[in-house]
């Protein structure tokens, strides 16, 4: 389905725009040419500011992954290796560069030198390793630890079948690592990208499977305070390794961030409209809510994100009985949909 994620902010927290663009599009690249030659002045810095958004969160380890406005909080305290622009392209986030061996079976990665964890920790190429292992499912059966006894075995992920085609990664020095294929792969880096959500975590956090959910460590711009199902709190990181592309401030500006779950689009906007929270998320199927926004343009501003597909469709292969274990089965089905209708009424 297309799917357009939509914010709008009051026009109170127009100072803190800049500040809030940056902390929550962690995806932003250095500008070019026309960019640079329009060089903004300092940010201002400090300030606090609340979200309303229309998911929960759940807990941090590579079993939990963050769903649509939810990923907003979760990317403001870890980071990726690769992030992806609005052109498509893959480009360097922790990493500075991947590069392919010539059959796209070997992919070597450089790192970034000087960025540490929030708890001090180095991040290097074992903290790397570490955390590909921990979501290819090496750590899954209990007992197996991939041979490194420092970390507990038992380790559940969710990103066992994006990470298929890993058979291994090696460091190669502190800085480098090497990730070796099944088969070659030209789109390898996306996958490290996965949908914004192929983070590395601290070794500290992973270290034990009974505390790594309730105890997120990162790299990014805002470290974790508290949190429930329905509240996020996150505070300034004053280590961050990122400044402004343009300008070069040291980022973050912001000092504080409060994300809120606020389940009903209706009152998600009522919230706008009231100044009870700074900004909020949308997605299209709440476009009654936006429209009804996008007529106060005097007091709220909006943004809105690109337009995605996210088409899918998931026969439930298990289940006793289902045709759907058969693969004609499945292509004739999918075959039969069509698409094009499916989307507009998703």
């Amino acid at each position: 389905m297309k799917e357009r994620g939509t914010s709008v902010r009051s026009r109170r927290m127009k100072r803190w725009s800049a500040a809030l663009a940056v902390a929550l599009a962690g995806t932003a690249v250095a500008g070019t040419g026309a960019n640079a030659a329009s060089k903004p002045a300092a940010g201002k810095y400090g300030g606090e500011i609340t979200v309303g958004i229309g998911d929960s969160f759940p807990a941090w380890c590579v079993a939990n992954i963050p769903n649509h406005s939810a990923l907003g909080g979760f990317r403001l305290i870890f980071e990726q290796l690769f992030e992806r622009t609005p052109a498509g392209e893959y480009v360097g986030s922790l990493a500075e560069s991947g590069t392919p061996s010539a059959d796209f079976k070997t992919w070597t990665v450089k790192l970034r030198s000087g960025i540490k964890f929030h708890n001090g920790e180095d991040f290097n190429a074992e903290a790397v390793k570490l955390n590909v292992d921990m979501n290819s499912g090496w750590y899954m059966t209990p007992g197996n630890t991939a041979g490194n006894a420092t970390y507990t075995a038992g380790y559940y992920s969710t990103g066992v079948g994006v990470n298929a085609n890993i058979v291994s990664v090696a460091v190669v020095d502190p800085l480098t690592v090497q990730f070796n294929l099944d088969r070659g792969q030209n789109d390898f880096l996306g996958t490290m990208y996965r949908a914004g959500r192929y983070v590395m975590r601290a070794p500290a956090q992973l270290k034990d499977k009974a505390t790594c959910g309730n105890n997120p460590i990162g790299t990014g711009p805002f470290k974790w305070v508290s949190n429930t199902a329905d509240e996020l709190i996150v505070a300034k990181n004053p280590n961050y390794w990122r400044t402004h592309p343009v300008n070069g401030d040291k980022l973050p500006y912001l000092d504080k961030v409060t994300f809120v779950n606020i389940k009903e689009p209706s009152q998600r906007a009522a919230a706008v409209r009231k100044g009870t929270v700074d900004m909020a998320s949308f997605a299209t199927g709440d476009a009654t809510f936006v429209k009804g926004l996008q007529s106060q343009k005097s007091k709220v501003t909006e943004y809105k994100s690109q337009m995605l597909w996210w088409g899918q469709w998931m026969p439930n292969v298990n289940k006793p009985g289902s045709p759907f274990k058969f693969k004609n089965c499945r292509l004739a089905a999918a075959y039969s949909i069509d698409w094009n209708a499916y989307n507009k009424v998703r």
